[in-house]
């Protein structure tokens, strides 16, 4: 199962779009993480074939969680469990220990947030002292609109199998700031 996973658009559809087309013949799912709710409604009509999740950030207001835009989600995907949200309230611009805790205690295999406009990938193992432990991945695809990391506007790429997680960070070039 091939997600896109976005986050941060702050109003700015043309990245998105661009890099969903490029993609949507193999792309089983979207996911936005917030700062951007705007934005997915928009896409949601312009690509109804794909189903898409979002949550709400910081900058987005409540009256999306009409839409479905919730402040946080947990989904079964390609045989793993995701958390998601957009990351404020567990304060990942300090780190990403809180987000780690409530993933682990909502049984999630995959953690994913945004925030920070930085892209992050973070493997945490399985604790051998606890029995029901697993492990987890906590990943950040950065921002589509306003990367903090880099020159050019980023973007995630979550592969889920059989064979484990593939996390890859993509980069759309014609980003203007």
């Amino acid at each position: 199962m091939k997600l896109l996973v976005f986050s941060d658009s702050h109003g700015r559809l043309e990245p998105i779009q661009s890099i969903i087309r490029a993609h949507a013949d193999t792309t089983d799912a979207i996911l936005h993480l917030g700062d951007g709710a705007a934005e997915v409604l928009t896409l949601r009509a312009r690509f109804p074939s794909i189903p898409f999740y979002a949550v709400l950030g910081n900058c987005d207001s409540y009256t999306y969680s009409d839409f479905g835009i919730t402040q946080d989600k947990c989904l079964s995907l390609g045989g793993y469990t995701l958390y998601f949200c957009h990351g404020d309230r567990f304060g990942v611009g300090g780190g990403t220990g809180a987000l780690a805790a409530y993933a682990a205690y909502k049984h999630a295999d995959i953690a994913l947030y945004g925030h920070t406009h930085i892209a992050h990938e973070e493997y945490i193992p399985a604790d051998s002292d606890k029995p029901d432990a697993k492990p987890l991945w906590i990943l950040s695809p950065g921002s589509v609109s306003l990367p903090r990391d880099a020159s050019q506007s980023s973007f995630g790429i979550l592969d889920l199998s059989e064979r484990g997680v593939l996390f890859s960070v993509g980069r759309w070039a014609d980003a203007k700031h």
